[in-house]
């Protein structure tokens, strides 16, 4: 449990509460995948589900909690998915509706929703630090200061934007644009192409499988776009998240019969 700012709140073995919100999240999602595989003791991976998502409340990681509800809604998504088109087309139809309504329900009232969990529209001071790094890309915009070559302490570049900033952040808190500090557009173009590879063969082996394991790996690449938004989970020193990708991309690769057994094994 942290002290502090964050008093009471749960951080596991992690050294900030977000950590471990955003990794039981990833928890959340192979419990899930595992839970709806008829099995033996199933009932134990429901009790891993509880579990995970009681973390995530307890650690107050608000951006990880919201992924989780809306990762419900894409494993919802994807199962439809799997549907004759005759079906399809409706059913994803009347959930692109109603998704489209929530959002502008949520952009309209955004000040009130983030005010009532204690957060504001500058989401914590991401939205101050953006346009910061921003202009540090711009000065090196091809090939990037190198990996980890820009959050570096005091006496490095990152200096420059923390004075601006007002706080030391350890990072963009957005994956793609510490991509681009890092490796700049050679770097983020080759992930690019990997990522939508990665995406591309992920949806068709969801059509031309049954398995619960097909859903992983769309479902983690879904998750990946939606913590790199406000969190860094990519190419990160001691981070799972991209050994998972480049995991699930060579999975990908595979027949599905040699992918399935794979999958379930990482």
């Amino acid at each position: 449990i942290m002290g502090g700012v964050h008093a009471g709140k749960w951080r596991g073995i992690y050294y900030h509460k977000n950590v471990l919100g955003k990794e039981m999240a990833v928890s959340t999602v192979i419990f899930l995948v595992q839970a709806i595989n008829p099995q033996k003791k199933q009932w134990l991976f429901w009790l891993g589900l509880l579990f995970s998502v009681l973390l995530v409340i307890l650690s107050t990681a608000t951006s990880s909690l919201i992924n989780i509800i809306f990762l419900f809604v894409a494993f919802a998504a994807f199962q439809i998915l799997r549907w004759d088109f005759e079906r399809l087309i409706p059913a994803f139809t009347a959930l692109v509706t109603i998704g489209g309504s929530l959002y502008l329900l949520i952009t309209t009232n955004a000040e009130a929703l983030l005010g009532s969990i204690g957060k504001d529209t500058t989401l914590t001071g991401r939205s101050e630090l953006w346009p910061l790094v921003i202009q540090a890309i711009s000065k090196k915009p091809w090939l990037g200061y190198g990996y980890g070559g820009f959050w570096y302490g005091w006496k490095s570049e990152s200096s420059v934007v923390w004075y601006a900033a007002g706080w030391p952040a350890p990072n963009s808190h957005n994956g793609f644009l510490d991509i681009f500090l890092q490796i700049g557009v050679v770097g983020f173009v080759v992930f690019a192409i990997a990522f939508v590879s990665a995406l591309f063969r992920a949806f068709t082996r969801l059509r031309r499988t049954k398995g619960s394991e097909a859903l992983w790996p769309l479902l983690f690449l879904t998750y990946l776009i939606l913590n790199n938004l406000g969190e860094t989970s990519l190419i990160v020193q001691n981070d799972i998240f991209w050994v998972l990708f480049i995991s699930i991309y060579f999975a990908l690769l595979l027949p599905p019969e040699d992918e399935a057994k794979y999958l379930l094994q990482i």
